[in-house]
């Protein structure tokens, strides 16, 4: 479970707890998923005992960002998500 929260200027914190052990080999990736457009990754990070606090700086299109999510992939990350999201917490659709 997480909680996520975005500032349009300043960027994405991500807090989890009861994330999964990952294998040795394994990382944690944050992935910012754009309104009709693939993923783009976030960052990488690791866990503490199951507890995570991940932050993406930088300015974020509130508006077309449909949610946020968080997989299990190889060390060095990967270009789209390779396994099922851990967490996804889905953006409110804001009025236009």
């Amino acid at each position: 479970q997480g909680k996520v929260f975005l500032n349009p200027a300043r960027g994405v914190l991500l807090i989890a707890s009861n994330l999964p052990r990952t294998a040795p080999d394994k990382i944690y990736e944050m992935w910012i998923i754009p309104k009709g457009a693939k993923p783009v990754p976030a960052g990488l990070f690791q866990s503490q005992d199951g507890r995570a606090m991940h932050v993406q700086p930088g300015a974020v299109d509130v508006a077309s960002t449909a949610a946020v999510a968080v997989t299990v992939e190889n060390q060095a990350g990967a270009d789209q998500p390779t396994s099922q999201p851990l967490i996804v917490a889905a953006l409110p659709a804001t009025p236009r």
